[in-house]
């Protein structure tokens, strides 16, 4: 078939009859024009529905193609939590202003704080602008450089900024010129008598003093301000405010409420060398260094001490007035045990020693719950606490009471301190008549 022959037979199905070559071709060039005319205008009209914003002419999809159905009813879709609203942008970004300038404010002003806190401080410390004029002992090391001096000086609470002590050595240039030995020093000297002070060798002059057993606090303290070691102010300041921490005795010590002193038992008598013009918590770390040898480093005591079941500052404070109560150094284990038949005895609450009476009355005690406290005619048991700094044979006879068949009777004794002999009985009458007799004791 021809192409002019397929012509024929399309114009044919369109009802059109051609009727010759010319007029078939007129007519295809009119179907020719009105299909494109179709076209354009459908384009057209698209084009007008796009920019117009009308409603859209639906057109048929096809429907999607369902391939199973397994479930009878519809599954069921997890419920989802309620979305929150979300803030504003303009809302965040506010808050989220004023909290970035909160925080810079902060910072400046922890910033600025801190310089003028640091400007305060380096002031007082190189002018030695402070109350604190306690003397402080320091040992410099041979050879020390001066970064080492200011941390021995810092550590001794003698400068606040070790750094700027450096800086200010520096400045002054005493590198290198510091002598070594042990100084007495104090915070309120500032950094120019400080380095004036560390830079002399020192001599210093020594005293040798001998603390009797049975001495007191206000006994030692007399002591070391006679021998011109540190004023009695200056010891009972450090006594008070001293920070002996670092000895485990110390924190076993029990803070009771009528206590007149703390460290009262723990200065151990004996014979020791000071530094003249000394710092008072030197003298006493010396007194509290041979405690902790003699006694609490000393296993064997210890030991006894657990067995007996007896707390440390129990046994300081009952040592404590058997070296008070003793007039000879034979008697202590006789006198000990008197002590320990009223301590078991149901009979015998009070000890009634006159030596704690007579304590209150050296520290010229006026509160009566204090004076009651130590009063052994008043309280039961124990007083508040020790009333002397006892010796090592007081303190062996509180573990160590006699054992001789006739004192283990006895519930009184009197001593006779102008002759050194000491009267034991077994019942008050005894008791009475012996003191009566020697004028001792009560009759005293």
């Amino acid at each position: 078939m021809t192409d002019k022959e397929s012509l024929d037979e399309v114009l044919e199905e369109l009802g059109a009859t051609p009727t010759s070559s010319d007029e078939t071709d007129e007519a295809i060039s009119q179907i020719l024009e009105e299909t494109r005319k179709d076209k354009v205008t459908g384009f057209k009209l698209n084009v007008d529905l796009d920019e117009d914003f009308g409603e859209a002419v639906p057109t048929e999809r096809p429907a999607p193609v369902v391939t199973s159905v397994t479930a009878d009813e519809p599954e069921e879709l997890p419920e989802l939590p309620p979305e929150k609203p979300r803030k504003k942008k303009k809302e965040r970004s506010t808050k989220s202003r004023v909290i970035s300038t909160i925080i810079y404010v902060v910072v400046v002003l922890g910033v600025a704080l801190s310089l003028a806190w640091l400007l305060v401080t380096t002031v007082v410390d190189v002018l030695g602008m402070t109350s604190n004029d306690t003397l402080v002992d320091v040992t410099i090391p041979k050879g020390a450089s001066t970064a080492q001096i200011a941390d021995i000086l810092a550590e001794n609470d003698v400068i606040q900024q070790p750094l700027i002590f450096r800086v200010y050595s520096r400045l002054m240039r005493a590198d290198g010129t510091y002598q070594p030995g042990d100084f007495t020093v104090a915070a309120s000297m500032g950094y120019d008598n400080l380095i004036a002070a560390l830079q002399v060798e020192p001599k210093r002059e020594t005293v040798t003093i001998t603390f009797p057993e049975g001495s007191t606090l206000a006994d030692i303290a007399s002591l070391l301000d006679g021998y011109n070691v540190c004023s009695e102010k200056d010891f009972y300041d450090a006594l008070k405010n001293g920070d002996f921490s670092d000895y485990p005795f110390v924190g076993e010590i029990p803070d009771t409420e009528h206590r007149v002193h703390k460290l009262e038992g723990y200065l151990f008598p004996d014979t020791y060398d000071f530094y003249v013009e000394s710092a008072a918590t030197t003298a006493i770390r010396r007194f509290l260094d041979n405690f902790r040898v003699k006694v609490y480093d000393n296993t064997t005591l210890m030991n006894s001490l657990k067995a007996k079941d007896l707390t440390l500052d129990d046994m300081i404070n009952l040592a404590s007035m058997i070296q008070q109560e003793d007039a000879s150094a034979g008697d202590t284990e006789k006198v000990a045990r008197v002590f320990w038949n009223r301590l078991e005895s149901p009979l015998f609450p009070k000890l009634q020693m006159d030596s704690t009476q007579e304590y209150a009355e050296e520290y010229e005690i006026t509160d009566q719950a204090v004076k009651d406290a130590y009063d052994t005619y008043v309280c039961d048991g124990l007083p508040a606490g020790p009333i002397c700094n006892p010796g090592m044979e007081a303190i062996l006879a509180t573990l160590t009471p006699s054992t001789d068949p006739k004192i283990m009777e006895c519930y009184y004794f009197a001593s006779d301190f102008d002759t050194g002999i000491t009267y034991y009985s077994k019942t008050l009458a005894q008791h009475e008549a012996i003191c009566r007799k020697y004028g001792i004791g009560m009759y005293g």
